[in-house]
């Protein structure tokens, strides 16, 4: 996908797929060395970044380089390896932007890639005031940077407790705030709670490069309150039972091979309203053949994080798939 004249890869990394810095996690290392997972070609987001340290539900090893989860086994997250569907609620845990930074890995990276951010403070003054002190950190550091890079703003994120209606509702402001980096900048939305209509008027803010569509659905949502009609009703179903194993965490967001009908249904009824920028889309891509699907719904380019887990061999096949025909 080329960006203000940057070229970033046609299949990226969900945020935090690929780590903080693109370093993994302890299975997928393991699924490397023996061969199922190749990830050659995919683009790194970056497990986003709030502006302060936050523990989340999955704490991390602060005084490690690398900031690595503290958990071999997060209890945040629940897998349907059958059904290739995953549950999390990890709920943002990371060290803060700053200590990000001071780490000095992003501004070491030889390739453009994509660096995640959310403001998670309690209203949307506060909201603003912490984005516009996370700009100023990144200007500052900007001219380290070897690799071109965009930012993702993160406006969707299940799991921290606020009203993702509210948060994509405020997009046009983060968007002003951010384009003072003057980088590519794309803002990240679920379909369970940005409406067609907000993201077409979205579209006119000249500093907009492109939307990634969509991050994880909260797990008790319900098919009614699409936004954008009630083909599908019949299909939504709770994959680890009626209540949510992650109950007392939230509920958690769902990804994996349950989204991808909707997700799928939403950017092409989005594309039929007119909308013209760059997609980004994702969401139950588990193999190669799905990347055709997306490029029929009218999504420029993908990304994909569960496959990874729970079916690293289709990985390789999906990033070429993604070369070829984006």
């Amino acid at each position: 996908m080329k960006l203000r004249y940057i070229e970033f890869p046609n299949a990226i990394a969900a945020s935090g797929a690929m780590g903080n810095f693109g370093e993994g996690y302890w299975y997928s290392r393991w699924e490397k060395f023996i061969g199922i997972l190749n990830m050659k070609g995919l683009g790194f987001v970056s497990k986003t970044a709030t502006l302060n340290a936050r523990r989340g539900n999955t704490p991390y090893i602060y005084d490690e380089s690398t900031f690595p989860p503290a958990e071999i086994k997060p209890k945040s997250i629940k897998i349907d390896l059958l059904n290739k569907n995953v549950l999390n609620a990890v709920g943002l845990g990371n060290p803060g932007l700053k200590a990000f930074l001071n780490s000095e890995y992003w501004q070491n990276k030889e390739y453009p890639f994509w660096i995640s951010i959310m403001s998670i403070a309690k209203n949307a003054d506060e909201r603003i005031s912490e984005m516009k002190d996370m700009i100023d950190l990144l200007i500052n550091e900007k001219p380290n940077f070897k690799a071109n890079f965009g930012i993702q703003i993160n406006l969707s994120c299940p799991n921290t407790g606020h009203d993702t209606c509210g948060l994509s509702a405020e997009a046009n402001d983060m968007i002003n705030i951010v384009s003072k980096l003057d980088v590519p900048i794309m803002a990240k939305f679920t379909i369970a709670s940005s409406s067609i209509d907000s993201l077409i008027e979205l579209e006119k803010n000249p500093h907009l490069d492109a939307i990634c569509l969509s991050n994880t659905i909260p797990y008790n949502w319900k098919p009614e309150e699409l936004l954008y009609g009630k083909e599908m009703v019949n299909a939504w179903f709770k994959p680890f039972g009626e209540t949510s194993p992650l109950e007392d965490m939230g509920n958690g967001g769902i990804s994996g091979n349950i989204i991808k009908p909707y997700v799928l249904k939403y950017i092409y009824e989005l594309r039929s309203a007119g909308f013209k920028k760059h997609i980004n889309g994702g969401g139950g891509i588990m193999c190669a053949s799905d990347v055709d699907l997306y490029k029929e719904a009218g999504a420029n380019s993908i990304f994909f994080g569960s496959v990874i887990m729970v079916r690293p061999y289709e990985v390789k096949g999906i990033i070429d798939r993604a070369n070829e025909i984006l």
